[in-house]
């Protein structure tokens, strides 16, 4: 949405491919884990759709590329 309150839509085609290593242990019924991961999301050609001319700052490519590092406690419930 503008400053004018008009709202703007986008449509892109995109791919994503990932890479992703970790570690775990486990202590007595506990596992511990941490996770870290490299995702390449790229959005090429951004297609934007709205009322009137479209506002200058409109990317015409995005990336959501980047790091994450994960981790986190297992256990089991029941039996």
């Amino acid at each position: 949405m503008d400053e004018e309150g008009r709202l703007f839509g986008g449509d892109a085609e995109s791919f994503m491919a990932g890479v992703a290593v970790g570690q775990f242990v486990e202590i007595l019924s506990l596992t511990l884990f941490v996770e870290g991961a490299y995702t390449w999301r790229d959005f090429p050609s951004v297609r934007w759709t709205g009322p009137g001319s479209l506002p200058a700052g409109l990317p015409r490519s995005m990336s959501l590329s980047g790091w994450t590092l994960g981790a986190g406690l297992q256990f089991g419930v029941g039996g």
